[in-house]
């Protein structure tokens, strides 16, 4: 969960438990190519951008059992569950599709009553 207008970040870890390749965080909606097409990967930047999430990098060489990790970042900018999905693409031609999901919410609060401290009767009322 994140507040609405303020940012989460996670750092996910994995290890390569195949072979050697190198692998391409995609969004879901730009996988697959049209049919026909070879797949054009090379004007990926860095990082990613899918709705309220943001990924990096989206490039990875990792050698088998070499571990790798992935910055997630959610930016909410409503109330409620939010969900993209990714693609991992790995130069073996194997795919895997991931779906990022987190809720956005508000912070609320509401002064129920003290013991008749001065300070509590002053805060928020301007005095």
């Amino acid at each position: 969960m994140a507040l609405v207008g303020a940012s989460a970040t996670r750092t996910l870890s994995f290890r390569n438990a195949g072979g050697a390749g190198r692998f391409c965080l995609v969004p879901a909606g730009q996988w697959p190519p049209p049919a026909g097409q070879e797949p054009d990967l090379s004007d990926l930047a860095a990082s990613a951008s899918v709705g309220p999430f943001s990924v990096q990098p989206v490039w990875l060489d990792l050698q088998p059992g070499e571990t790798g990790s992935l910055e997630l970042g959610f930016h909410p900018k409503a109330v409620g569950v939010q969900q993209e999905r990714l693609v991992f693409v790995c130069d073996n031609c194997q795919v895997k599709e991931f779906t990022l999901q987190v809720g956005g919410q508000r912070c609320c609060w509401q002064r129920t009553g003290c013991n008749a401290c001065r300070c509590c009767n002053t805060i928020g009322s301007g005095d």
